[in-house]
């Protein structure tokens, strides 16, 4: 193996500051460069100011036989509004904070059911079957002890947190876990078919847009409000969910969803859908929404969306860590076939069975939906007895969310003073990139809505130096030196992506932050195989190091056949510490493809000792100039 001098770090990972991704080199010294030394990452980013405010939306199945669930979520209720609330997210079992995050400005709670009726069609239960609750917050609880008659359609706090200690602040956090609580235990006198995503939807969905529901009425969005809430002075501000906010929906059903398109489904003397009610959207899925409706639905709003959901899923498929799921994995599962009971001919078979013993059925619409919004979702399984240890899993993942209000890398400037990445908005439909705000038509694009297909700008954000940005000009600017930055960023992440007075993102535009990497070490040698490992933090790195050796298996949902065709057989891929690249382990050049050369790997204190001593380089790769 290749050792390096020991004054020098053996892998590097160092920003580019020109690239074609960029535009024009302005590097009068710039040699030409092999394209195996450039990797992209993406991120989409929070650009600035305090922490967004958060709106959790609970949606909770009423139907016949779901009481004890509702008793199970509101007793975790508490602790999940405290950690959030905080920013601090505790062990449960010896109390030593796991994880700090600056809370968010406002905090949100809000309550709807699952009942969204029958298609207007009489059923057992149904006491509303043209729209039963339709998607309004609820303002009363299931009558449980302890709780008022009544409370305001969502109840917040404001301002961000007190100091620890604080009793106002502690009466406070009180305050909203009660009213949440209470509001989930909506009993289970629904109607039998629950309708959860029809129900977000409509909950969130504002009236404004061209979506539409039953017998085509509008959303629910600007109508889910309370009077004189917020104190932002703005007229929208009373709303449930607040605009560029982050919106977090937490889903309890124990049946799939059954969010139906054409309500003749539950008409007994239906002609065309035959058969048992009960078995009706099994035999007829194509009377049911499609699960893109909702997957776009979210899209759409004005806020980040985290989607979370409890429901039918075997434990072992989830554990309790919601955010590293393979939902491939799950839906592929045989316990998770929507398929008929043995025996039974008009039941189907649950995924899981409760600990009050009644069957949970597969949630495969649930599920599907949380694979499709992929990095934003998360599933937990209604058969716990305890659903505690996952909301904390959710809870870190808001916490990583607010996190990213600042950026987690420092990046390193060019002579120039910029950076090697670009930030860019995707627009809403309508919009137009406007040059005076430091923006610039980069492509149009064609993206899917709920009601079609729609053409969206997506523009380029001018960057600014610091010089220029605190001469006012108007862009995007790597901040790593202002007092603002000093405020809002946490010791371990010490730099932001700030957008300047007059160039603030767009509202519900979707802000993507991409730089072009160049990875190589000492003596100018690159990596060449792959993309980023990074799958954001906290995570360990055998993670990592498993993420890579899937991406070469022909089986796996992971699997990249340009990363297979490069790995000897008998070899496999590991998460390089420093570059964070799926790369090839060596400890001799023997290891290797022909041609290239083991080199020893320098692991960073943070990151674990990989198993090879060293990674297989393309030593052609060569970049001859200074960085």
């Amino acid at each position: 193996m290749r050792a390096l001098p020991e004054s020098l770090p053996s892998l590097t990972l160092l920003l580019m500051s020109c690239a074609p991704l960029l535009g024009a080199c302005d590097r009068p010294d710039a040699r030409p460069m092999s394209p195996c030394l450039f990797a992209n990452t993406h991120d989409d980013i929070h650009p600035e100011g305090p922490p967004d405010p958060l709106s959790v939306l609970f949606v909770v199945d009423d139907s016949p036989g779901m009481a004890p669930a509702q008793e199970r979520l509101a007793a975790a209720i508490p602790r999940f509004v405290r950690q959030l609330r905080t920013g601090k997210i505790r062990d449960p079992e010896t109390g030593a904070i796991e994880r700090r995050f600056d809370p968010p400005w406002t905090l949100r709670v809000g309550v709807v059911t699952a009942d969204m009726g029958s298609g207007g069609y009489e059923l057992p239960g149904c006491a509303e079957p043209s729209f039963g609750d339709d998607g309004l917050l609820r303002t009363e609880g299931g009558g449980a002890p302890g709780c008022a008659a009544s409370f305001p359609a969502f109840v917040e706090l404001q301002g961000g947190n007190r100091p620890g200690g604080d009793e106002q602040e502690a009466v406070a956090i009180a305050r909203v876990s009660q009213a949440a609580t209470c509001l989930v235990r909506q009993g289970d006198e629904g109607c039998q078919v629950p309708q959860p995503l029809e129900a977000m939807l409509k909950a969130l969905t504002p009236s404004r847009s061209e979506l539409r529901f039953q017998e085509g009425t509008r959303g629910h969005g600007d109508i889910n409000r309370v009077e004189g809430a917020g104190s932002l002075h703005d007229p929208d501000d009373d709303v449930f969910a607040l605009r560029g906010g982050v919106l977090l929906v937490v889903i309890l059903t124990g049946a799939d969803d059954g969010s139906v398109g054409q309500p003749d489904l539950y008409n007994a003397e239906s002609r065309r859908f035959r058969g048992p009610l009960e078995l009706r959207s099994f035999n007829h899925p194509e009377a049911m929404h499609p699960v893109s409706r909702y997957v776009a639905g979210l899209r759409d709003l004005s806020w980040s969306v985290i989607f979370a959901a409890i429901a039918g899923v075997p434990e072992d498929l989830v554990g309790e860590r919601p955010d590293s799921l393979d939902f491939d994995r799950i839906l592929a599962d045989p316990r998770m076939e929507a398929r008929l009971a043995p025996g039974a001919p008009t039941r189907l078979a649950p995924a899981c069975t409760t600990p009050e013993g009644a069957p949970a059925l597969p949630a495969r619409r649930v599920v599907r939906v949380a694979r499709d919004l992929r990095r934003l979702a998360l599933v937990g399984s209604i058969c716990a007895d305890d659903y505690g240890p996952w909301l904390d899993g959710v809870a870190r993942h808001v916490a990583r969310t607010f996190s990213r209000t600042c950026y987690p890398r420092p990046l390193t400037r060019s002579p120039a003073g910029l950076v090697a990445c670009q930030a860019t908005e995707l627009l809403p439909v309508g919009r137009a990139c406007e040059p005076e705000r430091g923006r610039d038509l980069q492509r149009v694009m064609d993206v899917e809505t709920p009601t079609g297909l729609a053409q969206r700008e997506l523009c380029l954000v001018r960057q600014l130096t610091r010089e220029e940005s605190e001469a006012g000009e108007i862009g995007w600017v790597y901040d790593d030196f202002s007092p603002e930055m000093r405020r809002w960023c946490s010791e371990d992440r010490p730099q932001r992506i700030h957008f300047t007075p007059g160039g603030v993102a767009t509202p519900n535009a979707i802000v993507g932050f991409e730089c072009l990497t160049y990875v190589r070490d000492t003596r100018g040698i690159a990596l060449s195989r792959r993309d980023s490992c990074y799958l954001e933090d906290p995570i360990r790195h055998s993670e990592r190091d498993a993420f890579c050796r899937e991406a070469t298996r022909p089986a796996s949902p992971l699997y990249n056949a340009r990363l297979a065709d490069q790995v000897p057989e008998g070899s496999e891929l590991f998460c390089e510490p420093v570059s964070l690249t799926c790369q090839l382990g060596c400890v001799a050049d023997d290891d290797c493809l022909p041609g290239e050369v083991c080199v020893d790997v320098d692991v960073p204190a943070h990151a674990e000792r990989p198993a090879w001593l060293g990674v297989c380089v393309d030593p052609t790769c060569v970049y001859g100039g200074d960085l």
